[in-house]
């Protein structure tokens, strides 16, 4: 069957799959040795839009109209969704999150950890964080100790500057007018109003 495809660019569409990301790099895989590239991927599941988003293909969702309707529903929903993960994200990890996300561990530089909602860190952001990737502007980066070689909230992207929190003292990024701004963690569980 997929020695009938044409060779060159293509758009996949795997509509309301579930598929992980190593079952998406197979495919990619089989497609690029028959000299097939995806270009774009489309898909209705957020997360696996995603894993192909950090994979570097452009994903999208249904027609335009739905879509900002079941994304807002999925961005009211991120915060009732918290995925705990144990274990420290070393250079090369990705850890890509549907809804917010509490790592219990570092994120070392050259580690990616992305996802739809909040993104916490219980312990040291040295890498890369990216929090409401779908464009939830309300999304926040909070770490114990933030010092990532970059910052992704929605489509801003920021660096850290290089002066020191206090000793013990978290911090979280945040956009404010415009641009991400770091200031100490709210010590509640969230300061949304």
């Amino acid at each position: 069957m997929m020695s009938e495809l044409p060779i060159g660019f293509i758009v996949v569409s795997s509509h309301n799959w579930t598929l992980t990301r190593f079952s998406i790099q197979v495919l990619l895989r089989k497609l690029d040795s028959r000299g097939m590239k995806v270009e774009v991927w489309e898909s209705k599941r957020p997360e696996v839009r995603m894993i192909v988003s950090s994979l570097g293909i452009l994903a999208k969702g249904e027609d335009r109209e739905q879509s900002d309707m079941k994304n807002q529903t999925v961005l009211d929903s991120v915060r009732e969704e918290i995925i705990i993960h144990r274990g420290t994200l070393r250079s090369g990890d990705t850890l890509v999150a549907p809804g917010t996300i509490l790592l219990l561990g570092d994120v070392n530089p050259g580690a990616i950890i992305s996802s739809v909602g909040d993104v916490m860190i219980w312990g040291k952001l040295r890498g890369i964080a990216h929090a409401g990737c779908l464009g939830n502007q309300k999304a926040r980066i909070v770490a114990m100790h933030l010092r990532p070689l970059q910052l992704r909230i929605a489509q801003i992207v920021a660096r850290v500057p290089d002066d020191k929190p206090g000793m013990g003292l978290a911090e979280e990024a945040q956009i404010f007018e415009g641009n991400i701004r770091i200031t100490l963690a709210y010590p509640g569980w969230s300061n949304r109003t």
